[in-house]
């Protein structure tokens, strides 16, 4: 997979439910990136786990969460930026 311009984060959901080797195909990409680039990766599986659960293994292995649904996935991501938001101002208010 080549990727010129990637952001420091990636959200990766799919649309429709992955199974089967296209699953394992993107997941490996997906892993490829990660650790190539150094992003902050959260994947979203639409979907029963018992769908292709080595995905959900692979992912995990390189420390990728994953989670359930894309909602669940973004309220994560929102309570990390605000958690780093917070500790950012109480660096600011440390340098004043």
């Amino acid at each position: 997979m080549v990727v010129d311009h990637l952001p420091e984060s990636l959200l990766y959901f799919p649309f429709g439910t992955q199974a089967g080797p296209s699953a394992v195909t993107t997941a490996d990409q997906i892993i490829e990136i990660y650790r190539e680039r150094g992003l902050r990766v959260v994947a979203s599986r639409l979907g029963p786990a018992t769908l292709s659960p080595e995905v959900n293994d692979r992912y995990r292995e390189v420390g990728i969460p994953v989670f359930e649904s894309p909602h669940a996935a973004v309220n994560a991501m929102c309570l990390v930026a605000d958690h780093l938001d917070r500790l950012r101002g109480s660096d600011a208010d440390r340098r004043s």
